[in-house]
């Protein structure tokens, strides 16, 4: 049997005092939990490319080994509506995120510790959670001492309104390096910065391009009859730049231009943030890539200032869409002057302007540049690439 890794109820009565917030979580999650051999430990569970990441995980560990017993466990409160309707229904949810409020760190980590202790995996990957990472650090010991492989994902670093740049590489990998096997990542761009601060080995990360299951459709030439029609689908919060885009927009001509909006907004935006901009409009949340009726658009609009291998990048790709984004993070791995249209900084709203008005008056022929694209994703992010990584990486090692 393998130990329990963490403080039980009643060491957890003598810090937080019966009746506590804490031992009510406690009680509320361990009621549910059953044995599990690999155990995903992320911050929370919302329509985003880290739970797509997890998503292509799970999908491809059940294709390959369909009797291994798979978890998820949350650990913060999430902030908008969560995607779990996503999850197949082998998949056990351990959701923390339901029942931890405004509990302090120490407590959640011993909530999750108590979790653990029920489920006895063989692997725990986390995924974005500070709480998984500093649980880790204080269960070294017994971590080690039951061969309990720990493995993460990082996709790459942010910075904050003032300028500083974080990270779960910054904040919280070196904490539980000694203990962490391997780090997975979706692009080549996060080890490079990943080592540089941490100084840990390259050889601790390896690269999952993630996969892209769409049809591959044709390529589109930008029409010459009309307006331009400028795609911008995200969610709409502070990383991914939507004063930039406001400032592109007002410096576009509304009779050549459109950008049409697409995502939840969060960070406190609205659709009244894009008031009285005639070049933009909101055209409401979406579910999944067939909603956005791709074909109706001439150019895919990015503004991130910080991004791994963005999935909507990939997908709007494989519809067939030119691309125009900038070089942060990952995105250089797919999008290049030979794939799309790559801009040397995310910030730069006179670059995104003199680009979409040359397409709208040139409207020159770049549907090579796609091709040369989609030719990366069937064989770079092809299901078959990533499953071999996955077989090597992970389940060899189970």
């Amino acid at each position: 049997m393998r130990p329990r890794f963490s403080r039980m109820r009643k060491a957890m009565r003598a810090v937080v005092g019966s009746g506590g917030a804490a031992i009510a979580a406690e009680e509320r999650l361990v009621a549910e939990v059953s044995a599990a051999d690999y155990v995903f430990v992320t911050q929370y569970f919302v329509k985003g490319g880290a739970e797509k990441v997890i998503l292509n995980y799970i999908s491809a560990l059940i294709e390959l080994r369909p009797s291994l017993r798979i978890a998820i466990v949350t650990t913060d409160v999430a902030p908008n509506p969560t995607w779990i309707e996503r999850m197949p229904e082998s998949v056990q949810l351990i959701d923390g995120s339901a029942v931890v409020g405004d509990l302090r760190n120490r407590y959640r980590r011993q909530i999750l510790g108590s979790v653990m202790g029920r489920m006895s995996p063989k692997v725990i990957h986390i995924v974005n959670s500070g709480v998984g990472y500093l649980w880790v650090r204080d269960e070294a010991k017994k971590l080690k001492a039951s061969k309990v492989r720990i493995v993460a994902s990082l996709f790459n670093s942010d910075m904050s309104k003032g300028g500083k740049i974080r990270s779960y590489y910054h904040k919280f990998l070196p904490a539980a390096a000694d203990v962490i096997d391997q780090v997975f990542t979706d692009n080549e761009a996060v080890i490079d910065e990943a080592v540089k601060y941490t100084k840990l080995p390259r050889k601790m990360f390896e690269v999952h391009y993630q996969p892209i299951d769409l049809k591959i459709q044709k390529p589109r030439a930008i029409r010459h009859d009309k307006r331009l029609e400028v795609l911008w689908a995200s969610r709409v919060v502070q990383q991914k730049r939507p004063d930039i885009l406001r400032k592109i927009g007002r410096r576009l001509d509304p009779e050549k231009f459109l950008i049409t909006i697409r995502g939840e907004m969060g960070d406190g935006y609205s659709e009244a943030y894009f008031g009285g901009i005639a070049a933009i409009k909101y055209g409401g949340e979406f579910k999944s890539v067939a909603e956005l009726a791709a074909a109706k658009y001439d150019v895919f609009l990015y503004t991130s200032q910080a991004d791994g291998v963005p999935n909507m990048l990939l997908e709007m790709m494989a519809e067939g869409m030119l691309i125009m984004a900038p070089d942060v993070g990952g995105v250089r791995e797919i999008v290049s002057n030979k794939t799309g249209m790559l801009l040397p900084k995310f910030d730069d709203v006179g670059a995104y302007v003199a680009g979409l008005k040359k397409l709208e008056r040139e409207r020159a022929d770049l549907r090579e540049r796609i091709l040369a694209g989609q030719k990366l994703l069937k064989e770079r992010h092809s299901r078959k690439s990533f499953l071999a990584d996955v077989k090597r990486d992970i389940v060899k090692q189970l």
